[in-house]
């Protein structure tokens, strides 16, 4: 048998695979073409005798300039992409796990339902409430008579004794580690000057000076801070008249806040002065609002 070189062509016509065998001394005119009446070639696979030859689809540069424009796309938009599918996925998962929380949360208030809500408890508040908010104490100023500045206490309340011999009344005002004699407090320097005139048949050295205090905060509650405001305009009233208010003091008085012990000593001390000026002098009018002064300034020491 003679062994012939064969080559095997693959073709298709009409969607119909045709085979065709030539010996490799044949020419291709034995070959059905494009060329051929009423045939039309769609493909062709040449293949030696080892085995056929794979088919292979061709792209044209539109198409291969298209899928690489879309390559690019989806390239680019990957990491936004995935950024947003991993957002929706966690916020899914929080959404889903905040829902069973608050589930949980309202069954167990459901079934706790019955139970008593403790009270709440006042105490802080209260306590807050009795040492009350800070107050300025607003700072006075007046002439006064001065009858002698002493460095040690004893001294002065032996000349203290002197003048009330002479029936001139006083009190000492210690400031700055010294002890000041004072007799009284008047509005202006003349008036002081005019009362200093009226005890020189005491025959005692008076001097006027003018007398001031700064102003000072102090924890008081509500009602103190006004009953307070109240006293400092009833003495800078007093000091501008020539008596002494004692119907508008004991109105004072009546009005003096319960609630607290803050102001007890300007209590005490404006009693005293309501029964000291009994006799209505204008000497000892003077006298009682220095003793009221140094009262209220005391208000910062005792707090």
């Amino acid at each position: 048998m003679e062994n012939k070189d064969k080559r095997k062509i693959t073709v298709w016509e009409n969607g119909k695979q045709v085979k065709f065998y030539i010996n490799k001394q044949e020419t291709q005119d034995s070959i059905p073409t494009s060329d051929s009446p009423g045939k039309k070639q769609e493909a062709a696979t040449v293949s030696d005798d080892e085995g056929e030859v794979p088919a292979y689809t061709r792209l044209t540069k539109i198409q291969a300039a298209r899928f690489e424009s879309l390559k690019q796309k989806v390239k680019k938009w990957k990491p936004v992409i995935i950024a947003i599918l991993s957002a929706l996925v966690i916020g899914s998962c929080l959404g889903i796990m905040m829902l069973k929380m608050f589930v949980t949360i309202e069954d167990s208030g459901q079934a706790n339902g019955s139970a008593s809500i403790p009270a709440v408890d006042n105490k802080d508040q209260e306590e807050n409430e009795s040492q009350g908010t800070a107050t300025t104490i607003h700072g006075l100023q007046a002439f006064v008579l001065q009858g002698g500045v002493f460095s040690e206490k004893a001294n002065a309340e032996t000349w203290a004794t002197n003048y009330k011999d002479n029936g001139i009344p006083t009190m000492t005002w210690e400031r700055e580690g010294k002890y000041f004699l004072l007799i009284a407090a008047v509005a202006s320097e003349n008036e002081a000057d005019q009362l200093n005139k009226s005890l020189a048949a005491a025959d005692m050295d008076i001097y006027v000076k003018n007398w001031s205090t700064d102003s000072f905060e102090v924890n008081l509650t509500q009602s103190e801070s006004d009953w307070i405001k109240s006293f400092t305009d009833i003495w800078k009233a007093d000091l501008e008249t020539e008596g002494f208010q004692t119907k508008t003091w004991q109105e004072l008085l009546d009005k003096y806040p319960q609630e607290g012990n803050k102001l007890d000593g300007l209590k005490t001390e404006i009693e005293t002065a309501i029964s000291e000026n009994e006799k209505g002098d204008y000497l000892q009018s003077r006298a009682v609002l220095l003793n009221l002064w140094y009262a209220y300034m005391s208000v910062a020491k005792n707090n």
